[in-house]
């Protein structure tokens, strides 16, 4: 941020890290850059002093998403970046699924259809990841990690995609989609839930059939890592006890 202030040549108001970075703050903002934590932490009338929010890090659920689009006058970018590339590479409205690349970063798909991607914030140098995307003219779809593609009858299922549908459809509800071993399928869908949701599910036909989970698991609540994202290798050892 303080590089960016710099070349736009912007005031930079300088706060303490903290869950609330808008209270006790006068603005009118630009531009405020937040993590999810920071962003659901937020009252919705104090994103009124900014115009524009960056928001990096993990992905936002669908109840918080939502809940932002009815904030009038304030626009909300989800980013798209690593490690590697030091900032984001790519940012999407929250309304929509479509990344955009930013400056001269160009993209690309290997044989898994997962991501690559090259310009001056890679050094020149093709940049594999292991996220699997759909390009589009403008951008590229995010779909999920590589990592954690189920197989399931020779059918891949992105768990995050699933995800995505139960959350906009059954927002009350914190879930997550692994997988077991499965003699007949290869692996078997497993619903990770803090609330009895698969009867719904299979009334609702909002799933394929071999999307739709073969039996849920109910716990209180989730392991997460320190960024706050899903624990996905211990839900993976969790489904695997039951």
């Amino acid at each position: 941020m303080i590089t960016r202030a710099i070349l736009a040549s912007a005031d930079l108001v300088m706060v303490s890290p903290k869950a609330t970075p808008l209270e006790n703050t006068e603005g009118p903002f630009d531009l405020v850059a937040m993590v999810p934590m920071q962003v659901v932490a937020t009252e919705l009338d104090h994103f009124a002093l900014v115009k524009n929010v960056l928001i990096g890090g993990a992905d936002l659920d669908v109840p918080t998403r939502e809940s932002l689009q009815s904030v009038h006058g304030t626009t909300f970018f989800q980013t798209y970046g690593m490690t590697e590339t030091a900032s984001h590479i790519a940012v999407r409205e929250i309304s929509q699924p479509l990344y955009r690349t930013l400056g001269d970063v160009q993209i690309a798909m290997d044989d898994r259809d997962c991501l690559r991607c090259y310009g001056t914030v890679t050094g020149y140098k093709w940049l594999q990841t292991n996220d699997v995307i759909s390009i589009a003219t403008d951008g590229f779809v995010w779909k999920g990690r590589a990592d954690w593609v189920i197989n399931s009858g020779g059918v891949k299922i992105h768990p995050e995609l699933i995800e995505e549908i139960i959350g906009r459809h059954f927002p009350e509800c914190v879930c997550a989609i692994t997988s077991v071993p499965d003699a007949t399928l290869g692996q078997k869908v497993v619903l990770i839930t803090t609330m009895p949701l698969l009867d719904h599910l299979k009334a609702s036909n909002l799933l394929g059939r071999y999307e739709m989970p073969k039996r849920e698991i109910i716990v209180e609540d989730f392991p997460r890592l320190e960024n706050a994202k899903i624990d996905r290798l211990a839900i993976t050892h969790l489904a695997a006890m039951y």
